[in-house]
């Protein structure tokens, strides 16, 4: 008897409610599993590149709010993961990268051996040319 009760008051709870109820921190959640992706850059580059730079972004967010870094940072971010995250393949990722450098939104730089991709956002251009 006690189970229905609980799940009629379950079943009259807002949204809101139940998030808190629950203990979700909805705005991580949401930037973890989700891409906000800009419609002039899709346009200007193609889907995969406004894909990469959703998770480059989110990266470079996730390693801001963990080190005292600037923005001004270079950061790793290793081909595999990236394919595990977006499910792109190497082909794919390298051409996306190629047209987020031609459009001059991100920089790239290998660096270690074995040699690895670093990257660094243009945050002055992505004002300036879609948004």
């Amino acid at each position: 008897m006690g189970n229905i009760n609980n799940e009629k008051k379950i079943m009259h709870m807002n949204y809101n409610e139940i998030i808190d109820k629950l203990n979700i921190d909805l705005s991580k959640e949401t930037k973890l599993n989700n891409w906000m992706i800009n419609k002039r850059m899709v346009k200007n580059t193609s889907i995969n590149a406004a894909v990469i730079f959703c998770e480059l972004k989110n990266r470079r967010d996730y390693i801001l709010s963990i080190d005292n870094v600037f923005y001004d940072y270079w950061f790793e971010f290793g081909q595999e993961e990236m394919q595990e995250k977006t499910n792109l393949t190497p082909y794919e990722q390298r051409k996306a990268i190629g047209q987020l450098v031609e459009k001059n939104i991100i920089q790239v730089k290998k660096i270690g051996v074995p040699a690895r991709n670093h990257f660094f956002i243009n945050d002055n251009e992505i004002i300036k040319n879609y948004f």
